[in-house]
């Protein structure tokens, strides 16, 4: 008799095609994260990281003096990457949350996989808006931080 797909029974043959997508997406960022520490070095001013990637210069600091939201994110996550984890909350404190986040879902992950269950299924029953609202909450107190952070604050 088999354990239905979800309980912590392992049994590899009920798992679905999502389970395996959501294992290989978080995989996938922490490989990026790592991959993100080598391929960058981070920028002094706290911003423009990603230009190194070939990205263009931040539009909002070129024009308006004023960083976007995402301004400091590539730069804190390598600062993360690089064990400088001090330093990526200074520069940009939702770049440091997005990279524990990519690190505590792999975590989850591998954990739940290895009790057999089935990802999909299992972020399936969970309600996706008190994340995206506690996401884009600390979005913007970061992006609030980072505009006082560059007009000298």
């Amino acid at each position: 008799m088999s354990a239905p797909a979800g309980s912590d029974t392992p049994d590899r043959r009920r798992r679905s095609r999502g389970h395996w997508i959501v294992l290989a997406l978080a995989a996938c960022g922490i490989l990026a994260l790592a991959l993100l520490g080598l391929a960058t070095r981070p920028a002094q001013a706290g911003h423009g990281t990603h230009e190194q990637l070939g990205l263009g210069a931040c539009a909002a600091m070129e024009s308006f003096g004023l960083p976007c939201p995402g301004c400091g994110v590539t730069t804190s996550v390598s600062l993360l990457a690089r064990g400088r984890p001090v330093d990526s909350l200074r520069t940009q404190p939702f770049g440091f949350l997005l990279a524990l986040g990519a690190v505590a879902f792999a975590a989850w992950t591998a954990w739940g996989h290895s009790r057999g269950r089935d990802l999909y299924l299992d972020l399936r029953t969970r309600d996706p808006l008190p994340w995206a609202i506690l996401a884009g909450a600390a979005l913007i107190a970061a992006w609030i931080y980072k505009i006082i952070q560059v007009r000298g604050g």
